[in-house]
């Protein structure tokens, strides 16, 4: 997020983030983790979609839905 819609569009475009905002006080550490691997600029060092499959957070909340 940004100041305004500019600074967001620059966010984006650089990929600069955070989880600061308090939108995110509820979001689990996995999940964070997770999407911050995926939001990587560079598509060589993103997370393969072998290794979301892998991934913990995708791991603890499938097992949550099978209980």
């Amino acid at each position: 997020m940004g100041e305004s819609e500019q600074e967001t569009l620059a966010n984006v475009t650089l990929a600069h983030w955070d989880f600061s905002a308090e939108e995110f006080d509820n979001i689990s550490s996995e999940a964070k983790d997770f999407i911050a691997k995926l939001l990587v600029k560079d598509p060589r060092k993103r997370m393969k979609s072998s290794e979301c499959l892998e991934h913990q957070w995708l791991r603890v909340s499938s097992l949550c839905t099978l209980t």
